[in-house]
């Protein structure tokens, strides 16, 4: 199979992340925690979780 359940994994994470970004852009912030805006805070858990998962499967 030229492609494996881990690029589905991958595809979806990034089709996520990118919908984050886009609401991120429909929604702006002028201060959020860390003073950072919630798409970025939302990406680095999205991101961090998605290599957890992938560490432990």
């Amino acid at each position: 199979m030229a492609v494996s359940p881990q690029d589905y994994f991958w595809l979806a994470i990034g089709l996520v992340m990118t919908a984050v970004l886009l609401l991120g852009l429909l929604v702006r912030q002028k201060s959020g925690p860390g003073g950072i805006g919630f798409e970025s805070v939302s990406l680095l858990g999205i991101y961090g979780g998605a290599i957890a998962l992938q560490a432990l499967g």
